[in-house]
């Protein structure tokens, strides 16, 4: 008996000889069982798209100033969105919309899952348990892949109808940027609408004015004289007036300029957002203003409704502050930190205050030039005249106020349109697939052919470790220690007839 098989060339290729079955049999039922499999594989088909993932523009401080209402933004760094996106992509109401805009009908294997699902749980409705269960199969079906730095993502999805996993695909990729632009654009929408709206009524009241401005022109001659807000008795009180505001004016103007110098080069690149809300409360303030202005050169600060006005104009500007802290900052968070926002909305507020006493000290120093006019040369009519004027220039003022935020909307919306557009791009559009992903019949029937080729090297090495008897002379002789003579061929005589060879098995 010897300790264990040694082979050669010659060894190997009399053992192939001899157990020839042994390969040839796994291989054949391999390949046999391969085709099998393949026959009864439902081809599957993907259907891939491609999304940028670009960063965002830019506006400079130049460019801010050119375009009223819009403010200066930093360059948001890209990250990794890959869970973001992803779950904006497998939102059930996304996935739904794909179902009704590509028109998917339920398969009947689903029409039971729902049944099924139903008689389970009879609480169910039956659409929406099928809606449910579409979804779930889709977003199974569904494959997202990530480069690494985040630059673009590969969107795909499988079905077994190439039309419907192009369909699916091509529908998904729309949607997201469709989303992403919407959300984007909602805001921005609706500061274009109410300025548009804000827009109208001025634009009405300054037609308004105008048409009354023209009505007194044309019956100036049968006007009746009208008299004067400020005349001799109560001009020094106006007088009294304009420098008490010119001096709290001053002091504002000496904290502007601290809160300036505390900001330092970030004064001119820091620029607050104007909301809705706090642009209407500045128009009602002006309004306000005027009409104060005009109480207190006829009658004394305790009168009711110079009180009253005062109140108001006083609870208008608490609303003016409170906007602007809260949404003033909406561009800043995240970009500078708290001691600059808390600066710059300081500085906005200061701004405002200075605004509003230029506001009265202007509405009190054309009440004096109206007296002064009047009392030297301009008759009355002249002087109502010039009223009107003034009415219909503070009315273009409110209307031009409103037509600069709704061109700033529709400026900063355009612009943040494109922004997105450009930042999520379809760079590689879904394509119809002409292939199935899973029928690779060659590579499938070759990996069969060397599976079974290596069973067979097993089985025959195993025999072979199992076989002890003598395979040639040379183990005879190193075995017995003799030397062997001669070899006695098998012979067949034809005493007989030769049995049939048995396969091995």
């Amino acid at each position: 008996m010897q300790k264990g098989p040694s082979f050669d060339i010659r060894t190997i290729l009399q053992i192939a000889q001899r157990r020839k079955w042994f390969l040839i049999v796994p291989i054949v039922l391999a390949v046999i069982a391969c085709v099998a499999i393949i026959q009864l594989t439902i081809p599957m088909y993907l259907s891939k798209t491609t999304i940028q993932l670009g960063p965002f523009t830019t506006l400079t401080g130049r460019m801010s100033q050119m375009l009223p209402g819009v403010t200066a933004e930093n360059r948001v760094r890209m990250r990794d969105n890959k869970e973001a996106i992803f779950k904006q992509l497998s939102n059930k109401i996304t996935l739904g919309k794909v179902i009704d805009r590509v028109g998917m009908k339920p398969k009947e294997a689903q029409v039971k899952l729902a049944d099924e699902a139903v008689r389970k749980n009879p609480s169910l409705v039956h659409e929406e348990a099928l809606r449910t269960i579409m979804i779930e199969q889709m977003l199974a079906k569904m494959t997202l892949d990530f480069a690494q730095r985040s630059e673009y993502f590969e969107l795909g999805t499988k079905s077994t109808n190439p039309q419907n996993a192009y369909l699916i695909t091509k529908t998904l990729a729309e949607l997201f940027i469709e989303e992403n632009l919407m959300e984007g654009l909602n805001t921005l929408k609706g500061t274009a609408e109410f300025a548009s709206t804000q827009m109208e009524k001025y634009r009405i009241q300054l037609q308004d004015a105008e048409d009354a401005l023209r009505a007194y022109r044309r019956s100036m001659a049968q006007t009746s004289n009208q008299n004067l807000t400020v005349n001799s008795a109560n001009l020094p009180q106006v007088n009294s007036l304009i420098q008490s505001y010119e001096a709290a004016k001053l002091k504002y103007v000496d904290e502007l300029n601290t809160v300036e110098s505390r900001l330092g080069d970030l004064n001119s690149e820091i620029r607050m957002f104007q909301s809705d809300e706090a642009t209407q409360i500045k128009a009602q303030l002006i309004e306000k203003i005027s009409k104060q202005a005009e109480l207190l050169i006829s009658f004394p600060w305790n009168n009711g409704d110079v009180l009253r006005i005062g109140t108001e104009i006083s609870k208008l500007k608490d609303r003016l502050r409170a906007e602007i802290r809260r949404t003033g900052p909406r561009d800043l968070q995240g970009t500078y930190g708290h001691s600059v926002i808390s600066l710059a909305i300081r500085r906005e507020v200061i701004e405002t205050e200075i605004s509003l006493l230029n506001k009265q000290i202007n509405t009190l120093n054309r009440l004096i030039d109206l007296f002064n006019s009047a009392r030297s040369t301009i008759p009355v009519q002249e002087l109502t005249l010039n009223n009107l004027q003034a009415k219909v220039e503070m009315s273009r003022q409110l209307y031009q106020t409103f037509v600069d935020q709704a061109n700033s909307a529709r400026i900063r919306e355009a612009m943040q349109s494109t922004e997105i557009k450009a930042r999520y791009r379809i760079i590689d559009p879904a394509q119809i697939p002409v292939t199935p992903i899973n029928t690779d019949f060659m590579q499938v029937i070759l990996i069969a052919s060397i599976a079974g080729l290596g069973l067979g090297v097993g089985m025959v090495y195993l025999l072979e470790m199992l076989d002890n008897s003598y395979k040639g002379i040379e183990e005879i002789e190193t075995a017995l220690g003799v030397s062997v003579l001669g070899i006695v061929p098998k012979m067949n005589l034809g005493t007989s007839e030769p049995k049939k060879k048995a396969l091995p098995f």
